[in-house]
C-alpha cells in the first residue's frame, strides 16, 4: 500500500529528526534500491519519493524504516522479563488482537499510526513477533542552554525551549 502525500511528508520529517542520511541509505541499499544522496532533499526527492512512485517501496517499508530509526536511536526502550509461561500468554497474537479490539485499538494490528507531536501519549504500534512490542509516542518540551551573563549580584542564564517527540518501546520477551 502506498502512503498518502501528507503521511509521506510526515515520514520524511520523522526520518530526518530520528535518523541519519547514512542509515536511510543503508536501508535502501539492503532493499536493492538506489541509495546515494548528498542531502536530505536529494534523498527524499530522488530516492524515496521515486521508489514510492514506482511502487518499489510501500507504506509498510516506511513503517519499518521509522521503527528502525525510532526504536534503535536515541529513544527509550523498556525491556521486561517475566516467567516463560506468562510471557507466552502476553505475547499470544490472538489474545493481543482481542484486547486491542476491546480497547478500541484494533486498527493498530495491521496499520501502525504515523504521528508527530501528539497532544497526549499515544499508542502508535503494537506487534507480536518473537515478543510483544508496544510503542507509545509523546511530546516533550526541552530546554537548550543559550548563554549566561552577570547582572550585578545575579547570574542570568537563558534557555531556548523546543518541542521533541519521544518514542517509548515496551518489549516483553518470550
Amino acid at each position: 500500500m502506498k502512503p498518502d502525500t501528507g503521511e509521506r511528508e510526515l515520514v520524511f520529517k520523522l526520518l530526518q529528526e530520528n535518523s541519519t542520511l547514512g542509515q536511510v541509505a543503508q536501508y535502501l541499499k539492503r532493499k536493492g534500491l538506489h541509495y546515494s544522496a548528498g542531502s536530505w532533499d536529494e534523498l527524499f526527492g530522488k530516492r524515496l519519493s521515486k521508489s514510492l512512485e514506482a511502487q518499489k517501496l510501500s507504506r509498510e517499508d516506511l513503517v519499518e524504516l521509522i521503527r528502525l530509526s525510532e526504536e534503535h536511536g536515541t529513544q527509550h526502550v523498556f525491556l521486561y522479563a517475566t516467567k516463560s509461561k506468562r510471557a507466552k500468554q502476553l505475547a499470544d497474537k490472538a489474545r493481543v488482537e482481542s484486547e486491542l479490539t476491546k480497547m478500541g485499538y484494533s486498527s493498530l494490528v495491521g496499520r501502525p499510526r504515523i504521528l508527530d507531536q501528539p497532544s497526549s501519549p499515544t499508542i502508535t504500534d503494537v506487534r507480536v513477533d518473537e515478543s510483544l512490542i508496544a510503542k507509545v509516542i509523546e511530546r516533550r518540551v526541552y530546554q537548550r542552554f543559550v548563554d549566561q551573563r552577570l547582572e550585578g549580584d545575579f547570574t542570568v542564564k537563558r534557555y531556548q525551549g523546543y518541542r521533541s517527540t519521544r518514542s517509548e518501546r515496551v518489549q516483553v520477551a518470550r
